[in-house]
């Protein structure tokens, strides 16, 4: 579905205005007709779907309202020239830089100023990747003046090196505000790396060959978001796995079961009603295994829209696990939302699951009548 900006959406129902630039690539150019449907995005986190109604007018069908992604990236970059940095501010976008921050270092080459053509390049990201957000754009400033402003905004600082370093992920996945400095093309001087090392910045290794400007600022960018990404919930996950307050006698099961393995893969992998089918025999023979009834509750509440299954699953792991367990404050809280959301409009989910059971019990009762007819055939 084509994205579109539009400074104001309303509610469903209201009409929706593009600017004319907009309004011309959509009627004139795509020549959209009554029905056709658009995603309209206003970059402050609102996205919505709209129908084309007749007379080139635009009627608001659905609206949400997305959260930021957390923790934000602050990209604090040396300004690339003219030809390279259009591309360097769509691609900021699509990996979700919150902020842009144009950085003089001492081998600085190239110094543009923010204006209105670095906000048709980000709009481009957001309709591009469906980002609803616009990332924040600061004025340039010297090197010192951006890391002490990021310090002292208790951001973690990271920074592009050469030389191979451990990166302590643990560390990285624990704050709020992540900022990634980008050197320019002649790299940084001996007395930035120093100002860096001195003030506890970590250094992010990107691979053995040497990175143009822009490449190094989008990789770190995508590597950063992946680390802040997974590494939490796969380690609240590992915890659970490996006991989460229940040792194995009351029904952990271990991280390398090959069920689990299968469905953690596709849920990694964008397959959740696959990864739902291997928590599920994963539990036919664990009934017990409390983090995988967690971990199943989760997907079926986040990306399966399922929020009766979800609920069983939460209740039953919240039965499972004693009180003071790792994670289980947690666990009530997400049932909690959980059961609020139901509550609002969980009724389709309701109705579909009574018809269900109305056909299973149906198959049950022509399964019981050729059970007892076979027995009668075979002992007459």
């Amino acid at each position: 579905m084509r994205c579109f900006f539009c400074e104001t959406i309303g509610e469903p129902g209201s009409p929706a205005e593009l600017e004319a630039r907009e309004a011309e690539h959509l009627f004139r150019v795509l020549r959209a007709a009554p029905s056709d449907e658009v995603t309209l995005l206003d970059g402050r986190g609102v996205r919505a779907v709209a129908v084309v109604r007749p007379g080139r007018r635009l009627e608001v069908l659905r609206r949400e309202t997305v959260a930021p992604e957390a923790p934000e990236l602050h990209l604090c970059c040396a300004m690339p020239r003219r030809n390279r940095l259009d591309q360097l501010l769509t691609q900021a976008v699509e990996v979700g830089a919150a902020e842009i921050r144009p950085v003089r270092f001492a081998r600085s080459v190239a110094e543009p100023e923010p204006g209105e053509r670095w906000e048709l390049h980000l709009r481009e990201g957001c309709k591009q990747s469906g980002n609803p957000h616009l990332p924040r754009i600061c004025p340039s400033r010297s090197f010192a003046e951006v890391l002490d402003g990021e310090i002292a905004s208790g951001a973690l600082c990271c920074y592009g090196a050469v030389e191979a370093a451990p990166f302590p992920a643990e560390l990285a996945a624990k704050n709020d505000r992540v900022a990634w400095f980008v050197g320019p093309e002649g790299g940084f001087t001996p007395e930035e790396k120093e100002r860096f090392a001195s003030s506890g910045a970590l250094p992010l290794n990107l691979g053995p060959h040497v990175l143009r400007l822009e490449t190094a600022a989008i990789c770190g960018l995508a590597v950063l978001r992946r680390i802040l990404r997974v590494l939490p919930a796969a380690a609240f996950a590992a915890a659970l796995l490996l006991g989460g307050g229940c040792g194995r006698r009351d029904g952990a099961v271990s991280p390398r079961h090959p069920l689990l393995l299968k469905a953690e893969y596709y849920r990694e992998h964008n397959d959740p009603a696959l990864a739902r089918a291997f928590y599920r025999r994963l539990l036919a023979g664990h009934p017990r295994a409390a983090a995988v009834h967690l971990r199943l509750a989760t997907l079926c509440d986040e990306s399966l829209e399922l929020p009766v299954e979800a609920l069983y699953h939460y209740d039953e792991y919240l039965r499972l696990t004693p009180e003071g367990a790792p994670g289980r404050a947690s666990a009530a809280d997400y049932r909690r939302i959980a059961a609020e959301r139901f509550r609002r409009d969980g009724s389709a989910e309701l109705e579909r699951l009574q018809q269900e059971n109305r056909m299973l019990r149906e198959q049950v009762s022509v399964l019981k009548r050729l059970i007892v007819r076979e027995r009668r055939r075979r002992n007459p």
